[in-house]
Formats: structure tokens, sequence, C-alpha cells
């Protein structure tokens, strides 16, 4: 039997199915009414040049984490960043 692996890009939408019209209407009018930081993508630019873009899964005092699109993950040990910065919005 195989088990589907959860790619994270982003938020679950399972709740969709259960959410009442109003409120499934409200977050498609303001999506960022209940933004939660963890979705929050950040650039970080690495001593070594390259610049890397994705999600902080995980943080510790040695390293850090990256999920990037498509699965991908990063380990990126604190010693070797450079930048980091969130994302910016669109709009601004």
């Amino acid at each position: 039997m195989k088990t589907a692996k959860a790619n994270l890009d982003g938020p679950p939408l399972s709740d969709v199915k259960v959410m009442p019209p109003e409120a499934l209407l409200s977050d498609i009018l303001d999506p960022n009414r209940m933004f939660e930081a963890r979705w929050s993508a950040y650039t970080i630019e690495t001593n070594d040049g390259r610049t890397l873009a994705g999600l902080i899964q995980s943080e510790t005092a040695d390293a850090l984490v990256l999920a990037m699109p498509g699965g991908a993950k990063e380990t990126i040990p604190q010693h070797h960043q450079g930048h980091e910065e969130p994302g910016q919005d669109a709009d601004a």
C-alpha cells in the first residue's frame, strides 16, 4: 500500500470542504485576513553567492531547513547564511 507524502508548499485546504459559504467568501475576498507567518516565503542569500527562496521549515542555532517549491529541502548552516528576509507582498 502506497501512502501519499504531503508537499507543504502552502497551508492545507482541507477545511474548505466544511467552511460555511460566508467564511469561504471572506477568505477569497480578503486572503490576508488570517495570514500565518509560517507560510511566509523567505529569500536567503548564502555566503557562497546562492540565492534561495522558500518556507523556513525549522531553525536551530546551527542551521535552518528551507522547504522550496516542488518539495526540495536545503539545510543551510548558520555560518553559510548571508542575508535573510521575508518575501515581499506583490502590492508593496
